[in-house]
């Protein structure tokens, strides 16, 4: 697991899990906001959001990371946006 440093926050999209019915695929009504994704990690100093959040960020303020075969998004606190009730 990646452990974040300083103001910042692990984010991982989540997977959408594919719907049958009998021997049908039904397709996703919407495609997930690319700017929407789960707290997994937070710094020590971060107050203000906690693992299991959703959350919403600023897309252009993110830096994508591969770890163990997983694709992580690091955030700093200041470049979320909103928490997703």
């Amino acid at each position: 697991m990646l452990k974040p440093l300083s103001n910042r926050v692990v984010l991982q999209f989540e997977k959408e899990e594919e719907k049958k019915v009998g021997s049908f695929l039904l397709p996703n009504s919407a495609k997930p906001a690319e700017n929407m994704a789960k707290v997994v990690a937070v710094a020590k100093d971060v107050e203000d959001v906690k693992v299991g959040d959703m959350v919403v960020f600023e897309a252009f303020a993110s830096e994508k990371v591969a770890h163990n075969g997983e694709e992580y998004i690091v955030v700093k606190v200041e470049n979320l946006v909103a928490i997703v009730d």
